[in-house]
């Protein structure tokens, strides 16, 4: 998969591809909006497509090492933090910070993908929040949330935001088929309607 693969996110998608083109990232985005709506789907391309050794019209070529090693959670200058349990520890930051503090082994840029940012802990935030004042030379984090009222204004404000929308139905009602591999039936028309755009 790849960012040609996000499905119902076209403004999503121009505000990341324009910055890319123009070599403009910023050094943190928050993607904001309702669960299951491919927020860490874009992130995890989006490092893809930044990390990609043979990138085709911007995006990642999904055949390359690189495009490999994200695939599998095995790129040493790809991470991906995820609650440990019910938060996101402390410790796991320090981990991070680390890691953003070497220049990128093997890609281009470092990149850290903080999914259900919200579930840092208070102490988490406050050591986050020293890495995103103080960004790492080639490096790009990107909060994931779907409850971004949750994080602490300092963190948010030093984020450049990305708003998801739930997808339409006719974007669900292709995720659905090229998921279940099927063609339309009454099947998919009651899952459509069942997943209110997520």
């Amino acid at each position: 998969m790849a960012l040609k693969d996000v499905k119902g996110q076209e403004s999503a998608l121009r505000i990341l591809r324009g910055a890319m083109k123009r070599g403009r990232m910023a050094t943190s985005y928050l993607f904001a909006g309702e669960e299951g709506i491919g927020k860490r789907f874009t992130a995890v391309n989006l490092a893809k497509a930044l990390n990609c050794k043979s990138p085709v019209d911007g995006d990642a070529c999904e055949e390359c090492a690189s495009c490999r090693k994200i695939n599998a959670g095995t790129h040493i200058d790809v991470r991906v933090v995820e609650p440990d349990g019910e938060q996101i520890k402390v410790e796991q930051v320090r981990e991070v910070e680390e890691a953003l503090s070497l220049k990128p082994y093997e890609g281009g840029i470092k990149v850290v993908v903080v999914d259900d940012a919200e579930q840092m802990n208070t102490y988490a935030a406050n050591a986050f929040l020293k890495t995103l004042e103080e960004p790492a030379p080639q490096s790009l984090i990107m909060l994931v949330s779907s409850n971004p009222d949750w994080l602490p204004m300092t963190i948010k404000s030093r984020c450049s935001r990305v708003n998801f929308t739930p997808l339409s139905p006719e974007a669900c009602e292709e995720v659905i088929r090229e998921t279940l591999g099927t063609k339309r039936s009454g099947k998919v028309d009651a899952l459509v309607r069942l997943s209110m755009g997520r």
